[in-house]
Parts: structure tokens; C-alpha cells; sequence
């Protein structure tokens, strides 16, 4: 999931600005401990879309040890129950087998092939595969079956809103390569990302929607 060696310099160097600026504060990570990989991994598009391989808007600061254990897997969303912590496959609608709390890593886990990265970035990660979507209709079909799953993808754009750290960051990315992520400055337009899949509104609500028992459950980790 590396990026060119170029790319990487000029991203890392971005990207470490913004973590000292606005994220170190409330997370004590050591830069040195922090890579730059991709959020679409490039086996999803190496071959169809190589230009993605240097978007600044389809990278994301890692603790090294995480990036490491996510690779190239799907991200879900998963649920606590008591001390024990079940990820949802919510594309299959298979439920995943019961996890311990205790082997939380900076409270992302990894499941039977799934990667359930933490709550506070759930937002950013769904606004940035968005943006990959709008950017290349050719990946959207694979980035819904192999990355995340576009019922997904829209829960975490809704219950996970646009920060000011998220917006600082795109700030920063548009000064350096001169675009936008379109999901950061007009949410709305996350209905333009999905469009290829040529599923309706109502659908997707009915879809990914939570039922009443997910809703009385103590939701994962803050």
C-alpha cells in the first residue's frame, strides 16, 4: 500500500503538519511510529487508475502497526456487547464471530478478513472512498464488493459529520494539488458517488439503517 517515494515525501510532509497542528494534541503518537498509505489499497486500482496511486485525498496517517494488520482488507463497522466487541459484515449481512475487548489495537480490530478501523475516522474514511467513487465511476463496482460497502460508506458520511481537523486537512491537500474532496465542501454530493450502483435513496436508507435492537446496544468505542 506504499506510495512512489516522491509522493510519499511531499504527502508525509503534508500530512505530519496537520497531525502536529491538529491531532497530537488529543493523540499521543510519535511521528516516527506514523506512515502514509492508501485508503483505496492500490491492488484495487493499479491497473484501471494509476494516477490514484499519488492523491493526496486517497491517503491517510497510520500508526504503522495498523497498517500492517488492515493490508488490503474491507472495512466494516462492528457493535460492543458487554466487554466483547462482534463486527457486522453489513454488505453480506453475515455477522462476524465474537472478539475480545482486551485485543483492541488503538481500538481498531480486524475480523475473518475484515478491517473495523475506529470511530473517529470512520468519517473521513467513507468521504475519502467517496471521493475515489466520484473521481473513477470505473472503481466504484469493486471499491462497493473489495473496500467498503456503499450501505456503509453512507451510515459513517451521516453519523460521523465533517470536522475541523478534516477540513483543515482538505485545506491543505487543495493548496498542494489543487483539488477539493467535493464530499468535504458539499456533503450532498455524496448521492453523485453511489450513483453508478443505480440504487435510490429510499433503498439505501431502508438498507443500512439500524434496527431498533442495534440501536439499543452500547455503540463501539468512542
Amino acid at each position: 500500500m506504499k506510495v512512489s517515494s516522491h509522493s510519499y515525501r511531499q504527502a508525509r510532509a503534508i500530512f505530519l503538519t496537520w497531525h502536529t497542528t491538529y491531532i497530537r494534541p488529543q493523540l499521543s503518537i510519535e511521528q516516527s511510529a506514523l506512515s502514509i498509505e492508501h485508503i483505496v489499497p492500490r491492488a484495487t486500482f493499479r491497473k484501471l487508475t494509476p494516477q490514484l496511486d499519488s492523491d493526496m485525498h486517497n491517503f491517510m496517517l497510520y500508526p504503522m502497526r495498523l497498517n500492517a494488520k488492515r493490508g488490503t482488507l474491507p472495512m466494516t463497522e462492528a457493535i460492543r456487547i458487554g466487554h466483547e466487541t462482534q463486527a457486522l459484515g453489513r454488505a453480506s449481512g453475515d455477522s462476524m464471530a465474537v472478539h475480545k475487548a482486551a485485543d483492541l489495537d488503538r481500538h481498531c480490530i480486524t475480523y475473518r478478513g475484515h478491517f473495523v478501523p475506529s470511530k473517529k475516522s470512520r468519517g473521513k474514511l467513507a468521504r475519502s472512498v467517496g471521493y475515489v467513487m466520484m473521481a473513477h465511476p470505473e472503481l466504484v463496482d469493486v471499491i462497493h464488493e473489495r473496500v467498503l460497502d456503499v450501505d456503509t460508506l453512507l451510515w459513517w458520511h451521516h453519523t460521523h459529520p465533517i470536522s475541523p481537523w478534516e477540513v483543515a486537512l482538505d485545506s491543505m491537500i487543495h493548496s498542494a494539488q489543487g483539488r477539493h474532496n467535493t464530499l468535504v465542501t458539499t456533503p450532498e454530493s455524496i448521492w453523485d458517488a453511489v450513483a453508478p450502483l443505480n440504487i435510490t435513496r429510499p433503498q439505501l436508507f431502508r438498507e443500512f439503517r439500524y434496527d431498533q435492537h442495534f440501536a439499543d446496544l452500547d455503540v463501539l468505542y468512542s
